[in-house]
Order: C-alpha cells, then sequence, then structure tokens
C-alpha cells in the first residue's frame, strides 16, 4: 500500500496487512489523498479521496506541546509566556487592539485563570510582549509600543505591582521585537531589535539598575527575530533570525564576555522564521543540566525542536521531523522554562 498525500511529500509505503499510515500537513488546505495496492501478482488498484485541514483562526493562541490556552485567546498578535520557581505559568499577550493581557496558570499549562488587561502608559499601544519568570517568584514584563518604544515593569511574587508602574528604560526607543531572560542571581538581560535590524542587548541589575542598551554589530545582517535564554551557571544563549531567514546562534559568559567564536549556524535546521530558546532549568533545580532546549519555525510554518548540550553539541528532536500540530501556521511562537515537574509549555499565535 503506498499512499500520496497531495502536498508534494514523499509518499509512505506500508507492507504489512494491518497497515496504516497517518501524516501532517505544514498548512491548512485542502488535499487529495490517494492510495494504491498492489498484491503479490502485482495488480493494482487505487482510490482517492479529499481530505481538509482545520486551522483556527489568524490571531488565536494555540498550544504546540499540549496543555489549554485561556478562554478567548483571540483577537491577539504577539504571545509571551513564562513559568516561576513554584511551577506555575504567566501567560502575556498583546492584543489588535494595542492591549496588554496577562493569565497565570498552573498544572504544566492545563489550568488557567481568565485573561486580565493590564493598566499601560498613557497613549501607549502594545504591539509586542515578553515576560521573564524570577528565582524570587516575581516576573518582569515588557512591551513593545507602536511607536517602538520599550516599557518594563514587575509583577511582585505576591501579585501586586512595583509602585513605580511601567518605565522605559534609557535609549529604549526605536524597536520592533524583543526578548527578556530571567538570571540566577536576581538580574535580567533582554535583547531587541531596532527598525533596521541591529540586535541590542541589556542587562537589569538585580537591584533595578539599568547597564544601558549595546548593539551587537553583525556587519551587513539584518535580524528580524531573536530569543534569549538564561542559563543556571550564570551565562546567557542567545538565538537570533537573519533576514535571510538563517538562525545563528551565540553564548554569554557569566563574566560577560562572549564565546570566542562569535555567531554560529547550527547545521541540518534550515531555513527559519521565528524562534524561541529556553535553559532546562534557571532555578537551579535538579532537572537542570545545562542545555537549552529551542522551538524553531520554519519556512513552511512547521516547528521543529531542538536541543543544545552543554559540551556545544547540537540535537534535532524526532530527526529534525517537524511537529506540526492542527493550528496552522503560527506568526510568533514562545516557551516556558523547562521547569522541574516536566517539559516546557509552548504557545504560539496562528496566522493565516
Amino acid at each position: 500500500m503506498t499512499y500520496d498525500f497531495g502536498d508534494g511529500s514523499p509518499t509512505k509505503t506500508e507492507t504489512s496487512p494491518t497497515a496504516y499510515a497517518t501524516h501532517t500537513y505544514n498548512k491548512p488546505g485542502t488535499y487529495t489523498i490517494t492510495e494504491t495496492v498492489t498484491d503479490a501478482g502485482g495488480h493494482t488498484a487505487t482510490t482517492s479521496t479529499k481530505f481538509t485541514t482545520a486551522a483556527p483562526i489568524p490571531g488565536t493562541l494555540v498550544t504546540v506541546d499540549g496543555g489549554t490556552t485561556p478562554a478567548g485567546s483571540a483577537g491577539l498578535i504577539q504571545s509571551a509566556v513564562t513559568s516561576l520557581p513554584n511551577n506555575s505559568d504567566q501567560l502575556l499577550a498583546a492584543t489588535t487592539s494595542g492591549k496588554v493581557e496577562l493569565a497565570t496558570g498552573s498544572g504544566e499549562g492545563y489550568t488557567w485563570q481568565n485573561w486580565q488587561t493590564l493598566s499601560l502608559p498613557a497613549g501607549v499601544k502594545a504591539k509586542w510582549v515578553g515576560i521573564a519568570g524570577m528565582p524570587n517568584g516575581a516576573s518582569q514584563l515588557i512591551t513593545i509600543s507602536s511607536t517602538g518604544q520599550l516599557w518594563h515593569t514587575v509583577r511582585n511574587a505576591n501579585g501586586s505591582w512595583q509602585t513605580s508602574g511601567w518605565g522605559s528604560p534609557a535609549g529604549s526607543t526605536g524597536f520592533v521585537r524583543a526578548s527578556i531572560t530571567a538570571m540566577p542571581n536576581g538580574s535580567s538581560q533582554l535583547v531587541a531589535i531596532t527598525t533596521s535590524g541591529v540586535l541590542m542587548h541589556n542587562i537589569r541589575n538585580a537591584n533595578g539598575s539599568w547597564q544601558g542598551w549595546r548593539p551587537l554589530p553583525q556587519p551587513g545582517v539584518k535580524i528580524v527575530d531573536a530569543s534569549i535564554a538564561g542559563m543556571p551557571d550564570g551565562s546567557s544563549q542567545i538565538l537570533e533570525v537573519t533576514s535571510t531567514g538563517v538562525m545563528k546562534h551565540n553564548l554569554r559568559n557569566a563574566n560577560g564576555s562572549w564565546q570566542k567564536q562569535g555567531w554560529g549556524v547550527p547545521s541540518g535546521i534550515g531555513a527559519v522564521s521565528a524562534v524561541s530558546i529556553t535553559s532546562s532549568s534557571v532555578f537551579g533545580s535538579a532537572a537542570g543540566t545545562g542545555e537549552s532546549v529551542m522551538r524553531i519555525v520554519n519556512a513552511a510554518g512547521a516547528v521543529v525542536y531542538a536541543v543544545r548540550y552543554p559540551d556545544g553539541h547540537w540535537e534535532l528532536e524526532y530527526g529534525g521531523t517537524p511537529m506540526v500540530e492542527s493550528w496552522g501556521t503560527p506568526a510568533n511562537i514562545t516557551m516556558t522554562t523547562q521547569r522541574a515537574d516536566g517539559k516546557p509549555v509552548t504557545f504560539a499565535v496562528a496566522e493565516d
């Protein structure tokens, strides 16, 4: 029995009398599935049927690694998620109307409270968000406004907010995307992409002061997406995507120096449109081994899983086979820190 799934993918052949085949489509649509049966004498028979995939409405939040989404998770343009030392989760989203909404959850992404709309500075409309769960149980939130200004605030471990509200670190203008991560010493690190495609780096120290934005220059390279992850040893790792679809990786050591080889390009991944990176555990739990875990959206809109081990070697999980669910093409992707109680929880926002 040979199966052609009508999307240009390789055919599948099975020989067992009880055989069947499964297939996941990279993009929603209607496809013709054709099965050809050949007996021992070489005689063939063919049949076909139409299959239409299911896909959510663009702007819908979808779960990639299992779990559920909060009720009313629609009308979004981007999301960010984090975990806390008590294994709870916080999910942040920017809506099409420019609002920032927060939902808290537990149970490895299966139980969520309703979305709550956060107050933003007067006149600010959000177009991008980021969130980092801190070792002390607090979380730090960022948003980029429609005018390109980055804002930052802190939600305390008890659910209250810092009294000063949202603040904008010096020089936080002209940005289109940003990512924030927690560090074991209570500081946080951020990367942000300017309108001209330059990647910038900043540190918020544990005492609340800021290092200031510093460019990570790459002459002739324009960056379109980036993600940062704090590691248990105090280092941080950055993934970026260039305008030509190349995914690159770098490592900042705990002492502030950068890996000698600079930006590297992992092999076997191909063209990429969006990335998310997290550590195995920034909180120093028993599960923390110093490896980083990635979710990568490839050029076809499928999600590929990858791991970078402490010795520097890479592994594409499932042999690099895209792990695509029934939710269609993701516009962006985000995942929690891998916690002591299990794998990361990953979310994406569906697009056309």
